[in-house]
């Protein structure tokens, strides 16, 4: 049975733990909040300067931007997963996602089926895994081997 009492000496005791060590309460929170961007919306500036590029969205408050590139060239804006990883450390973002697409169109890339969810896709689950490992800071486990869909 709760009483008032009881009530008052547990509220006394948790009080004064959180007194004593207030980051226990804190524990649970990161440290920073994650802000993301996609990258196609400063497609043009990632086009001409990526690596620049990235260091202005660090600077600006972003820590976790979106890639959109990666089918066709099955490079990351130009860069290898290995270099790409790197420039992202060196301004302390992690690339949670990218897109990729289906591989069924013709949009226009030099190959567009490179990279893609049809074509190469054991390629791009390697790269993907390559540009994310634990060392670069993302919180996502790729697969070894990811199932290939099957065509309708």
């Amino acid at each position: 049975m709760h009483t008032r009492r009881s009530f008052l000496k547990t509220t006394a005791v948790y009080s004064a733990g959180i007194l004593a060590a207030p980051s226990v309460l804190a524990a649970g929170r990161p440290a920073k909040p994650t802000i993301g961007l996609q990258l196609y919306t400063v497609r043009d500036a990632m086009a001409k300067d990526p690596k620049g590029t990235l260091a202005k969205v660090a600077e600006i408050g972003f820590n976790s931007p979106e890639g959109a590139t990666y089918t066709g060239t099955e490079t990351f804006y130009g860069m290898d997963p290995k270099t790409f990883g790197a420039v992202l450390k060196s301004n302390s973002l992690v690339m949670r996602s990218c897109h990729y697409r289906l591989g069924e169109d013709g949009s226009g890339l030099t190959d567009p089926n490179k990279g893609t969810v049809l074509h190469d896709w054991d390629k791009a689950v390697a790269d993907a895994h390559a540009l994310w490992h634990p060392v670069h800071g993302l919180r996502l486990a790729l697969p070894k081997r990811t199932p290939r869909p099957r065509p309708l």
